[in-house]
């Protein structure tokens, strides 16, 4: 899953044609040695046909490092990724052509070395690979950032793409800034994991590149079907100057869904820990399965650059998610801490040739050294050399001093491509689609031959195509891919609202819905990826079919024939039966602008809980149910209004189709006979409320339960 490297603004450099299409937004460029640099070719035509693209240039492309992909719709997308013997100025003529002519724009791409911290700017902040949002208990996060860049007072700090929409970007001044993102109840709803890009642009190198997940996290505590993972891991001491190795065996009944996440910091974490205050370092399934398999991650010595004999304790926690819910939010995680001392035992580390590395004491020769490595500032170590006679295959004598992580400088052998990396994956030909804000449409049929390619070992990657409908259909998406690593499959409205959920383990999944016409969106996504097979792709098909169907949407709202059922005074009682377990079911519901169903619940045993299921199709923003519990006096106990949401959970006010809550009550909400000794205990009312968020209209089927076991699941 690769990304921009440089800046498209659009700026007109050369065109020549005779009234034919004309391309957009080309300007020069800067790539850096082993990183793939990407251009986007657009163009404009008043013909009908599609627009087909070419290039001329003077730099020799290999097929296996780049060249033109043609996309559908008349658009393209070159690629590049440079090796050291293209470093230089290199002329480009683009040409875009159809039946009514054609016009060339010319650029030239100078290509730099990208190993060292002699020019390139380098990220301080945010640390790690991501963070954590509990969206139970927060509505933002902040990402603070910090460049340094050697050579330059200041940098301008860009959002790449994909954009997360609604974030902010603030330049506070030369160096720093400050990311800020309320992520809306749809965006919540949509997806649990968005990648941050932000760019540092010092006007003389490829654009520096800080990739930075953010996981939102609900931390409401509800009853969800299924067994909770479990995590075997042992935490011992270490004494060291290598960075620190963690692995641990998760198993899991049906499988984890996503990357095993370590979280680690240098103060004790609170109970339950604050994940959002910790550093992220996702983890590598190195051997096994997801149901049972071993995870890895390597994270920082905190004591490598102090004296020896120097010690700090190392505070990390492990989380796990499962997918027992296939198409809903409510899976099982589990939660573990750990501590450990870590000591400096002197002298260097054992580090050889191109293994990641945070500081030169790690490295094995004296004047071996750790450097940064690509527009990423991945740092790795490597060996000294006076000349290229000393460096192994594929490896050359650097032609000037390098600058090191720690200050110190000299002379390296350097990878030939300027790349530490064994990653292989080659992506398909509608990339870069990484997220909602650069889609491919996608037309009915067959599409073949199309791949997710993780980001290295940093993040997994999804695909996302646009379909259009110019009359109500039934549509179908199904994708078909190998079983490893799993894929998914959602399908969102033009708001980004979540409309369906396929999450089967495995590759293959489908939706089926009938549409009213309009804008859609295609989400095709992994959140795994193994660090032990030879290509970490995974192949698939998408078949997309569309039929013109009346999806019966009504032009007005009618109310069902349980009104009034609006307040405490008129809620339905279901009939469980006395005090039995079993479920009520209703159907043939109907809320409307303004309205509420409310049911009343008596709660006796102290053990059990309310759990309740509202089934429905939700395809835009306005046809979103929730469910609220009230107690007995009416006071909402869910703080989810429209007014303010900020207390919308996952738990009964998620923002896509369908709705599960649990709720427990207190001990004193019991029967006498059942009740702890010192209690007064009677039984306690409570009303579960079935509410259309900001006006919205749907129908809808409810199953409400209360005992001691899951229900209505």
């Amino acid at each position: 899953m690769p990304f921009l490297v440089g800046l498209l603004a659009p700026l007109l450099l050369l065109a020549c044609g005779n009234g034919g299409p004309q391309i957009r937004g080309l300007e020069d460029q800067v790539a850096a040695v082993g990183s793939e640099l990407i251009i986007e070719l657009s163009a404009t035509s008043e013909g009908r046909d599609d627009i087909q693209f070419s290039y001329d240039s003077n730099a020799s492309i290999p097929s296996d490092r780049g060249g033109l992909n043609q996309r559908p719709g008349g658009s393209a997308v070159f690629t590049w990724t440079p090796t050291a013997r293209d470093i230089g100025v290199h002329s480009f003529d683009f040409r875009a052509f159809n039946s009514t002519g054609e016009s060339t724009e010319s650029i030239t791409i100078e290509v730099k070395s990208a190993i060292g911290l002699d020019s390139l700017p380098i990220f301080r902040r945010p640390l790690g690979a991501g963070t954590a949002l509990d969206i139970a208990e927060d509505d933002c996060i902040v990402v603070e950032i910090l460049v340094d860049d050697q050579d330059s007072a200041e940098v301008v700090l860009t959002q790449e793409e994909p954009i997360i929409e609604g974030g902010e970007l603030v330049q506070e001044d030369g160096l720093r800034g400050q990311w800020r993102w309320c992520p809306t109840k749809a965006q919540k709803a949509a997806q649990d994991r968005y990648m941050l890009t932000i760019g540092a642009d010092d006007g003389d190198n490829s654009i520096a590149l800080k990739h930075y997940q953010v996981i939102l996290r609900d931390s409401t505590q509800r009853i969800c079907p299924g067994e909770d993972p479990v995590i075997r891991h042992t935490a011992s001491d270490a004494e060291t100057a290598n960075g620190i190795i963690l692995s641990a065996t998760v198993e899991d009944d049906i499988g984890i869904h996503g990357a095993v996440s370590l979280y680690y910091s240098d103060t004790r974490p609170s109970t339950p820990p604050d994940l959002g205050s910790m550093v992220l370092a996702p983890m590598a399934l190195v051997n096994g399965t997801v149901k049972s398999g071993t995870w890895k991650v390597t994270v920082p010595n905190p004591v490598v650059d102090e004296e020896p004999g120097a010690s700090a304790t190392l505070y990390y926690v492990l989380v796990a998610d499962d997918n027992d819910d296939k198409v809903g939010s409510c899976d099982n995680t589990s939660t573990q801490s750990f501590e450990m001392l870590v000591t400096n035992v002197g002298g260097t580390g054992e580090l050889g040739q191109c293994e990641p590395c945070t500081s030169d004491r790690q490295c094995g020769g004296e004047r071996d050294l750790c450097l940064a490595v690509g527009p990423e500032a991945e740092p790795f170590c490597f060996t000294a050399c006076d000349d290229s006679s000393q460096c192994s295959a594929g490896y050359r004598c650097s032609p000037e001093p390098l600058d090191s992580a720690d200050g110190n400088s000299g002379r390296q052998c350097i990878p030939e491509d300027e790349s530490c990396s064994d990653f292989s994956c080659t992506d398909d030909a509608f990339e870069q689609n990484d997220g909602i804000s650069q889609p491919v449409t996608l037309s009915p049929g067959s599409h073949d031959n199309l791949r997710l390619c993780p980001f290295k070992l940093y993040a997994a990657d999804e695909d996302w195509y646009e379909i259009t409908l110019e009359e109500d259909s039934e549509v179908t998406i199904a994708i078909d891919g190998d079983i490893d690593p799993n894929i998914d499959l959602r399908l969102l409205g033009k708001d980004g609202t979540l409309i369906a959920v396929s999450e089967d383990f495995g590759s293959t999944d489908s939706i089926s819905r009938c549409l009213p016409s309009g804008t859609y969106y295609v989400r095709a996504y992994s959140y795994l990826f193994y660090s032990f097979t030879e290509d970490m792709g995974n192949d698939y098909r998408l078949e997309y079919t569309q039929t013109a169907s009346d999806c019966g949407v009504p032009t007005s709202c009618e109310d069902d024939p349980f009104e009034d059922d609006d307040d405490t005074s008129s809620a339905r009682i279901p009939d469980f039966g006395g005090l039995g377990e079993s479920e009520w079911l209703a159907s043939g519901n109907q809320i409307c602008e303004a309205d509420q169903d409310w049911y009343l619940i008596s709660a006796y045993n102290a053990g059990s809980h309310i759990s309740a299921r509202i089934t429905f199709d939700q395809t835009a923003t306005e046809e979103d149910l929730d469910i609220l519990i009230y107690d007995a006096e009416g006071t909402l106990l869910t703080q989810c209004t429209a007014e303010d949401p900020t207390g919308c959970t996952s738990n009964g006010q998620s923002g896509d189709s369908n709705e599960f809550l649990t709720f427990q009550p207190p001990p004193e909400c019991s029967l006498p006979f059942a009740c702890d000794e010192g209690l007064t205990c009677a039984p306690c009312d409570y009303y579960v409320v079935v509410n259309g968020f900001e006006g919205s209209e749907n129908s809808y089927d409810i199953c409400l339960a209360y005992g001691p076991e899951d229900a209505c699941l």
